[in-house]
């Protein structure tokens, strides 16, 4: 099953085919196809696809609302990543869930595995709120 929402099927996650797979307060699931061009020279998956859903998921995962909520925005401050083994093809998921934060900043960690279940790569990040039109009229008037 794939979630469709504005803030996913758009943009770059769009041009990378990351699918929302799972999405809840208590985390996120995405998943990706690998595509020869997503390799590097060495025809392993390139590092910048990892760190990209990683981000994918962390910024997922401190942005879930719940349903008819505005929805919320957010901006990466740090990705800390660690690369522990290398795909060549087949279907990536990420995990991701919220570790902590307040009203601007949260915490998130995220890790890829392979559809044999081996960790690839995980990270962890910080990340700033920022405020959507819809979120400010709403909180305006509070």
């Amino acid at each position: 099953m794939t979630l469709e929402t504005p803030r996913v099927s758009t943009g770059f996650n769009r041009h990378m085919g990351i699918q929302l797979t799972e999405w809840t307060a208590e985390g996120v699931e995405g998943r990706m196809l690998l595509r020869p061009e997503m390799l590097n020279s060495n025809d392993m998956v390139h590092g910048g696809v990892f760190m990209t859903m990683l981000d994918f998921g962390c910024g997922m995962a401190g942005c879930h609302v719940p349903p008819g909520t505005p929805p919320r925005r957010c901006v990466t401050l740090s990705l800390t990543t660690n690369f522990l083994a290398s795909a060549r093809e087949g279907e990536l998921t990420v995990r991701a869930r919220r570790t902590g934060g307040g009203r601007t900043v949260f915490f998130a960690e995220a890790a890829i595995s392979d559809t044999a279940g081996r960790v690839l790569a995980t990270a962890a990040g910080a990340f700033r709120y920022i405020a959507s039109e819809d979120r400010r009229k709403t909180e305006d008037k509070q």
